[in-house]
Order: C-alpha cells, then sequence, then structure tokens
C-alpha cells in the first residue's frame, strides 16, 4: 500500500468524479484481516490498547520526523530493516 495515498485522495476524486468509487486498500487489507482475527477467535479484549512498532528501510530520523505529524504523537523506537542483501541497515 502506498503511504501517500491518503493525502492524494481529495485531488484523484476530482480528477475521476463522483462516478468514480476509489477503494483504500488499507482499509480494505484493515478490514479483511479484522474478519479473519474473528474467524479464529484472536481479537483483542474490549479496551485493549496495542503497541506500535516502526520498522523502516529508510533513514529513521526523518521518518520520526514525518510520523509525528501524521500520528500526533511522538514515536518510540524506529527499526531499520534491510528489503535486499546488502541493502541499508
Amino acid at each position: 500500500g502506498c503511504t501517500h495515498y491518503p493525502l492524494l485522495v481529495p485531488l484523484l476524486q476530482r480528477v475521476m468524479g463522483p462516478e468514480v468509487v476509489l477503494i483504500d486498500s488499507a482499509a480494505e487489507t484493515a478490514r479483511a484481516v479484522a474478519g479473519v482475527l474473528r474467524a479464529q477467535a484472536l481479537e483483542a479484549p474490549p479496551g485493549a490498547h496495542g503497541t506500535h512498532r516502526f520498522a523502516v528501510s529508510d533513514d529513521p530520523a526523518r521518518f520520526r520526523a514525518v510520523g509525528v505529524r501524521f500520528l500526533r504523537e511522538r514515536l518510540g523506537e524506529v527499526e531499520t530493516v534491510a528489503l535486499v542483501e546488502g541493502g541499508p541497515a
């Protein structure tokens, strides 16, 4: 999923027109995962609070700075991972 899609939706909808339905792949994926968790009785109990784990293949400091603006909270540790052997890490 593209991390920039939510920012582009208003522009895309304006260009495509009201007769085109845009699908948010992140929302659809979350809905599908929720269904699987529900079907397998793996949902978190009501009122439970999750934790966040952030992994990036780029500059963690830059991600942290942008992430604060999107999430409106301080981000904890950001892990750097290599996507391919010999990549950043």
